[in-house]
Parts: C-alpha cells; structure tokens; sequence
C-alpha cells in the first residue's frame, strides 16, 4: 500500500499540473523590450545630420587629382537630396545649402583615402568650386 501512495500523489500533482499550464499558456505575455538588439546608426549625413542606418548611403561625386587629393562633392543622403523633404545646411558655415549645389571634402590618398576633411559649401569654400 506505501508503493502505491507515491504513486497517487505523483498522479494527483500531475493531473493538477496540467491544467494549470494549460490555462497559463492561453494568455500571451509582453515580451521584455529590454533585451531587444536595437539598430545601430552607423553614421550620419553632413549636410542633413540625419542618422543613417546601415544599407543607407550618401550620393556624392569623387574626383581624384593625380596623386595629391580626392576631391568629393557630397549630395546628400536619400532623405535630403532627391527631393529635399529636409533642411539642408553647410556643416562649415552652417547656411542653408540649396538642392542644386553641394558640399566639398577632400581626402588625401598618401595618408587615408577614406578620411574625408570637410571643407564646405560654395559660400565658405569659393576656391574649391
């Protein structure tokens, strides 16, 4: 009869379980916005100063100068350039830049290529225009 008690008391706790989990199981729980990867920005456009996220890309032009200097002339980014829904600036004189010109930066291939110095739009950079 000692045997058979453990054995009631199991099937008594597992019938009583069952339901339980099925109750609990039917309502849905918020899930822990905490813990959530959120997107990293992986830059910003200079002219608009909008973040942007990765696959999004500024429009600009490069020309390269023998070996001494790339010049390129940024655009903008898809939020201020095609159809300027965003105020675009000159982050140099910070003056408002219109949709038919662009901004300057240079980069100097010896040392980076990548690195690209800003020098500004058309109203604090003549010389480069």
């Amino acid at each position: 009869m000692a045997e058979y008690t453990y054995l009631l008391v199991f099937g008594f706790a597992l019938v009583a379980t069952i339901p339980l989990f099925l109750f609990l199981s039917a309502f849905s729980y918020p899930k822990n916005t905490k813990h959530t990867p959120k997107r990293k920005a992986k830059g910003k456009c200079p002219i608009c100063g909008i973040l942007l996220y990765q696959g999004q890309k500024v429009r600009s032009n490069r020309t390269e100068i023998a070996d001494l200097a790339h010049y390129t002339r940024i655009k903008g980014c898809l939020h201020c350039y095609p159809e300027g829904k965003r105020k675009r600036s000159c982050p140099v004189c910070q003056k408002e830049v219109p949709i038919d010109e662009h901004v300057l930066a240079v980069s100097e291939p010896r040392k980076n290529p990548l690195k690209l110095m800003l020098r500004g739009c058309r109203n604090c950079y003549p010389e480069g225009f």
